[in-house]
């Protein structure tokens, strides 16, 4: 069968979608990856076909779509990846000195350390960050996210003393063993694209 993936966004929105793709293949389905021109050389670079995706380009074709769900958490974790990164490029010294103090935290504009169990602050730039970050603090694993327009050496040095917090840490361990224990995301979400495809 003919699957198109159409994803739009950064990397961290591209690359689960690398593994999907890389699983739909195994299990013997012909898959194009399409996203922004400037995504080619990801997707390429691991031998999924690609298509640039864009206002002006159609990519009218036979589509199969999923949406990836956790029972857990909000996204499926693709273990074919590993997609932590982070967006501070131009971090403030101080701040890199704060982090120093720290035992150990994810600061990112991803949720990617909750399969680790380890609180998270949520730094969002665009788009669905903002709606991620806001499910890591209702979930108790991690401090209230901060825009990173509004980033300071003040609101970043509470939010670290906070995700020193034991029942902050514990709730995140505990996270981090269910989201183990789920089935890979990339075999289920092949799965029920091949039924529905039947």
């Amino acid at each position: 069968m003919k699957i198109l993936i159409p994803t739009i966004g950064t990397r961290g929105d591209v690359q689960p979608y690398i593994g999907l793709s890389l699983g739909l293949t195994k299990a013997g389905h012909t898959v194009t990856l399409a996203s922004h021109p400037c995504m080619r050389a990801l997707v390429e670079s691991y031998g999924v076909s690609f298509a640039p995706m864009g206002p002006d380009i159609d990519i009218a074709e036979e589509t199969a779509i999923i949406r990836l769900n956790s029972p857990h958490w909000m996204i499926g974790f693709m273990r074919v990846m590993n997609f932590s990164f982070s967006m501070l490029e131009k971090a403030h010294q101080d701040l890199m000195d704060l982090c120093r103090g720290v035992d150990l935290a994810i600061v990112s504009h991803t949720a990617a350390g909750f399969k680790a169990g380890i609180p998270a602050l949520v730094i969002p730039h665009i788009i669905d960050q903002f709606i991620w970050g806001n499910k890591v603090f209702g979930l108790g694993v991690g401090p209230k996210p901060i825009p990173r327009d509004k980033l300071t050496v003040e609101n970043m040095s509470k939010a670290l003393i906070a995700l020193q917090n034991q029942e902050m840490k514990d709730k995140a361990a505990q996270l981090g063993e269910s989201i183990c224990a789920e089935p890979d995301g990339v075999g289920v979400a092949v799965e029920l694209i091949t039924q529905t495809l039947k």
